[in-house]
């Protein structure tokens, strides 16, 4: 799938390309053989769409005549989508090696749809594809908040379940994968804008926009990543103010029922000069006694404020 800027955007075959008019471009890994040599194709970049892909392995190469961008571009459910990317003097064309939900695709639709016939040139195509590309991020970064938000939530109201890791580790992996990809974003983007082999004109600056956008979305995640280490801190506190009140109950028991230990141990002593033993309200005097103990040691917690 190939769109021309020219007098009109026209839908054309490849080999009808007009040489002086931009070109978007759209394709799979298996029509690489069928273009290679009308694009002059760097054989290596060719064998790199090839390739099986691997996360978030992105790299960008220069030849003398294009740019090769291998990109992986983390998604939902922790998918990752992978696409080629070939940049000639006026063409741009997206290599779909995989496509997770048609990621890739809509994002050619996207980029497609953001261009204007006039005064579009391969540098307007650049910019329009990489500012379709983190299009929704802000609403990625916003779902990401909410969920640290009611993990926070979950972890004053005492709501905390089994799944409370896992759930963070999830949040952890989503916002290290993604400050991984603004930072390689950056990297493509001003190797680009310093234009090496000199393919591109000055509208190739306006991707400085574009960088400082990404930017913006790299300290946002940096924000969450903090929020992310105060909430372990947060539920690492509660688990030990969980612990100490558990150790309080145990010891709070354990220093009532003492007392009860001294008189099992005082009557349990071998003597037969104990007055209790023989007196017929021995028994029921030590039950008593034994419950005004702990009845008394109880109010005076009370009073200390210790329960």
């Amino acid at each position: 799938m190939f769109y021309q800027f020219d007098d009109d955007v026209t839908s054309v075959d490849y080999s009808d390309l007009k040489d002086n008019a931009p070109v978007l471009g759209y394709i799979s890994r298996n029509e690489l053989d069928k273009i290679q040599k009308h694009f002059n194709l760097p054989l290596q970049a060719v064998e790199m769409c090839r390739e099986q892909v691997t996360p978030l392995a992105t790299n960008l190469d220069i030849y003398n005549h294009c740019y090769f961008i291998k990109l992986a571009i983390p998604c939902e459910k922790d998918l990752i989508n992978s696409a080629g990317i070939f940049i000639f003097k006026n063409t741009f064309l997206i290599v779909n090696i995989s496509d997770n939900e048609f990621f890739n695709r809509d994002l050619f639709i996207k980029t497609t749809s953001r261009l204007c016939v006039e005064n579009t040139g391969v540098e307007r195509i650049i910019t329009s594809f990489f500012e379709s590309l983190v299009l929704i991020d802000d609403s990625r970064l916003d779902l990401i908040r909410s969920s640290i938000a009611q993990l926070e939530e979950d972890v004053i109201n005492n709501n905390v379940d089994n799944s409370f890791n896992i759930k963070l580790l999830e949040i952890k992996r989503s916002i290290l994968s993604l400050r991984g990809y603004y930072e390689r974003l950056i990297d493509i983007a001003q190797i680009l804008t310093e234009n090496e082999n000199e393919i591109f004109d000055e509208n190739i600056k306006r991707l400085g926009l574009f960088i400082d956008k990404v930017n913006r979305l790299k300290d946002n995640v940096d924000i969450l990543t903090d929020s992310v280490v105060h909430l372990w801190d947060a539920y690492q506190a509660s688990l030990n103010m969980r612990l100490n009140e558990t150790m309080k109950f145990f010891t709070l028991v354990t220093t009532i029922f003492f007392p009860l230990t001294v008189i099992v141990g005082w009557y349990g002593m071998n003597f037969n000069t104990i007055p209790e033993l023989s007196w017929k309200y021995g028994y029921p005097f030590v039950i008593v006694f034994s419950i005004l103990i702990i009845a008394a040691l109880i109010l005076w917690f009370k009073k200390k404020k210790w329960i």
